[in-house]
């Protein structure tokens, strides 16, 4: 599932870039809920198989250190770049505006409240995914809540927009969802099949009672919590596969291809009345294609180094491809567009490789020793005189 990571990955940066400005395949907001149901099913995977048995406390550190560590040093970069290297002093492109920062300093007591929030969201990421749907005056220190797509009333600013690493908002429910996987994922299929009629019922009254639009179809953990029991529902078509595993993988090279084609044509294979912004049916049939594939992908990918390889890129590529982008713009970006010949292909490849490039110096420098401690971590608990040893473990 790495390579699909990946290209994921790379569409929702896609939908990010401000010179050529296309969507395609999926789109961003598909490639988000696709990423819970992913997670979904490999959280599954290893509270079901590698954590069994240990405490919940393992799985949250180990949940932790891979998150944590490579964020925090792309929010540091984010801010250095921005404040020291930016020639807008503090303000890089259209996603990265620290002089927001300095508004509601300017107005300390009032802003008490929102910028001891603030710092804490974005540290930690916990409670990110609100800043989608709300507001401050920075001169009276009052809150609102958004409009559609994100939408502030007049002297008002979304508090998304103080953010470094705006897309971290999505980790944000990620966090949320890792911390009742180990509550949720082992209980029976019956359960979980109960989960999920429930989960589709209350994303259908979501649409019922009017919130079907950004922010509240997107961050609103209730509503998404859907995707993360699909992912589940997932894993259990995979053990009902794994008796038969050698017939299964025989169709792993065909789903996985078949599967990426679709990922990245899906909105050229659809009407032109199709909105990706507002997937609806469309995008219920690929998430369903998706929950309904990633067993067999799995079962035929997940010994193929190539592809656990680009799998290790996705999440670095997520996390920093709006300082990427953001850097590319802000120095030079749209003149070296225009001496391009306005070649939006051409400039989206460039993107792309400059951030698959930046994901791969990441993962070397930061995600493998930090797996390396990890994997220490968790062969300690192994060794532990009251615990057996356990096979290898999974990076992810």
């Amino acid at each position: 599932m790495g390579t699909l990571r990946l290209i994921l990955a790379v569409l929702v940066a896609v939908g990010h870039m401000q010179i050529a400005g296309g969507l395609f395949g999926v789109g961003h907001v598909i490639a988000v809920k696709a990423f819970y149901i992913i997670s979904g099913f490999y959280m599954s995977l290893i509270l079901n198989e590698k954590y069994l048995g240990r405490p919940i406390s393992s799985f949250y550190t180990s949940r932790a250190l891979r998150l944590f560590p490579l964020y925090w040093l792309v929010l540091i970069l984010s801010v250095l770049v921005a404040i020291f290297l930016s020639p807008s002093r503090g303000h890089l492109s259209n996603f990265i505006d620290l002089t927001l920062w300095g508004d509601l300093l300017r107005h300390p007591l009032v802003n008490s409240f929102v910028l001891l929030w603030l710092a804490f969201t974005n540290f930690l990421m916990i409670g990110l995914h609100w800043a989608q749907s709300f507001c401050v005056n920075v001169s009276t220190g009052s809150i609102a809540r958004t409009g559609i797509d994100v939408s502030s009333p007049s002297g008002y600013v979304s508090l998304i927009s103080f953010s470094p690493i705006q897309p971290a908002w999505t980790l944000s429910i990620e966090l949320i969802f890792y911390a009742f996987a180990p509550f949720i994922v082992r209980r029976s299929t019956r359960t979980v099949v109960v989960l999920l009629i429930a989960a589709v019922l209350l994303r259908y009254l979501m649409g019922a009672v009017g919130l079907d639009h950004n922010p509240w179809n997107r961050t609103l953990v209730a509503f998404e919590f859907v995707y993360f029991v699909m992912g589940m529902v997932a894993y259990r078509i995979y053990r009902v596969l794994l008796p038969i595993r050698h017939y299964v993988v025989k169709f792993g090279p065909g789903a996985w291809i078949g599967l990426i084609v679709l990922t990245c044509s899906w909105k050229d294979m659809l009407p032109t009345s199709f909105d990706i912004h507002q997937p609806g049916f469309y995008g219920v049939v690929y998430y369903a294609l998706l929950m309904t594939l990633t067993p067999v992908i799995f079962l035929w990918s997940k010994d193929k180094v190539f592809d656990n390889w680009f799998g290790e890129l996705s999440y670095p590529a997520y996390i920093a491809h709006i300082l990427v982008l953001c850097t590319i713009d802000e120095f030079g970006g749209r003149h070296l567009f225009a001496a391009l010949g306005s070649n939006a292909l051409l400039w989206d490849s460039l993107h792309v490789a400059a951030i698959i490039l930046f994901a791969w110096l990441l993962a070397r420098t930061v995600v493998e020793p930090v797996d390396r401690l990890r994997s220490a971590l968790f062969y300690r608990a192994a060794r532990s005189p009251n615990k057996p040893g356990e096979p290898g473990e999974r990076k992810d």
